[in-house]
């Protein structure tokens, strides 16, 4: 059986490494997807290991952004919905980020990103302003993450040393 401190302690590490890095590319607002990072080891057989490290769903978009066109919104288009779960969730960053605390003032620098956001043209509206630099955390901590799962190699060496002495009687040999 493998040594699981061990297992856990890479694991531990590798969730580290991600977070370390959403707050170097100042991508923690309420530190929620930092918080929601866990880990999960299955074993399967005597040697088959999997480490699975999981966050809130919105890992894809905080890691890769998104494309205007998929940005549930359309400025100066009034849907008849009561309201919008990406204006919300805007609205809900915006207090976060202390940027704003009346719901007036948020919910009208909300639209405004939103139509930022989603613009397409020449304007006053130039598109996702996300800055690109932002993004790619996973991508930019793979070297880092390399590194913790070379530990893993350590482990299974060791154990099959330690079986291997298990196995073959000791021999020597005289000339």
């Amino acid at each position: 059986m493998l040594n699981t401190a061990i297992i856990n302690k890479v694991a531990t590490n590798i969730q580290v490494i991600l977070g370390t890095e959403l707050i170097r590319l100042k991508r923690r607002a309420s530190g929620a997807l930092i918080n929601s990072l866990t880990h999960t080891i299955e074993q399967s057989g005597e040697f088959g290991l999997s480490i699975k490290i999981q966050g809130l769903d919105y890992w894809r978009e905080v890691n890769y952004g998104v494309a205007a066109g998929n940005i549930p919104f359309t400025a100066g288009k009034k849907t008849g919905a009561s309201k919008s779960d990406y204006i919300n969730g805007l609205m809900r960053w915006i207090r976060i980020k202390g940027i704003a605390s009346d719901n007036d003032v948020i919910k009208g620098i909300a639209f405004a990103i939103a139509t930022k956001q989603t613009s397409k043209g020449k304007g006053w509206g130039l598109g996702n302003p996300m800055d690109k630099n932002k993004l790619g955390f996973i991508e930019k901590t793979q070297q880092k993450r390399n590194i913790e799962t070379l530990k893993l190699a350590e482990v299974y060496q060791q154990e099959i040393i330690t079986i291997m002495k298990g196995k073959f009687p000791s021999f020597e040999i005289t000339i």
